[in-house]
Parts: structure tokens; C-alpha cells; sequence
């Protein structure tokens, strides 16, 4: 696959799922914490993690439209995963598995966007 429209998927999907978050935390929370993600402080601490991925997706998505380098939104991007992967790894609950495989695939995939698009 194109390593920039690898990218420009890449940082859209960061997008959508920050907007879901940002617009229906419960409902797109509920997938990785469970009904916890209906908590009003849950829900505030959801949005945050929203608002930071659209950022983080249409900053990427932005410098590759302006042809400008992408590592460090990509880095960026990946430094945000591997903490959700974290987090998700220290917590409990059977939902954890998925938030972790995905986060997962986030870094790998960053990762591969980044050594080929911005190599060292």
C-alpha cells in the first residue's frame, strides 16, 4: 500500500474516532471501558481524549495535504497509543483486549508510516 494514503487513512480514522468521542462519549467509550463510560466525569475525560485525537489526525492529515514532514505528528500519534495501550493494560475488564490490540496496531502502523514517508 501508498505510505501517504496509508497516512491520510491513518490520520482520518484518528479523526472520526476523536469526533465519535468528542460527540457520544458513552456510546464510543463503552467499547473500551464498559459502562463506566457513562459517568459524567468519565465522559468529560472521553472528550479530552477525543479532542486529542482530531487534533492529532488533522494535524497529520494537514501537513500531508501541504506537503510538509509528518514525523512528528506521526510520533505523536504513536506516543498516544502506546499510553492508551498502557492504560488499557493496567486496567481491568474483559473489554481491555480489544482497546490494546487496537492501540497496538496504532503504534505498529505509525511506526511503518513513519520509516517510510519521514526516515530517520
Amino acid at each position: 500500500m501508498d505510505a501517504r494514503l496509508l497516512a491520510k487513512l491513518y490520520g482520518g480514522a484518528r479523526v472520526v474516532i476523536g469526533a465519535a468521542l468528542l460527540a457520544a462519549p458513552t456510546l464510543a467509550g463503552r467499547g473500551w471501558i464498559g459502562d463506566d463510560a457513562e459517568a459524567p466525569g468519565t465522559r468529560v475525560a472521553l472528550r479530552a481524549l477525543g479532542a486529542r485525537d482530531v487534533v492529532l489526525g488533522a494535524g497529520l492529515v494537514e501537513a500531508l495535504g501541504r506537503d510538509k514532514p509528518v514525523a512528528r505528528w506521526v510520533e505523536a500519534g504513536m506516543l498516544s497509543d502506546l499510553a492508551d495501550a498502557l492504560v488499557s493494560i493496567a486496567g481491568e475488564g474483559e473489554r481491555t483486549t480489544l482497546a490494546i490490540a487496537m492501540a497496538a496496531s496504532g503504534v505498529a502502523t505509525g511506526a511503518w508510516i513513519r520509516s517510510q514517508l519521514d526516515p530517520a
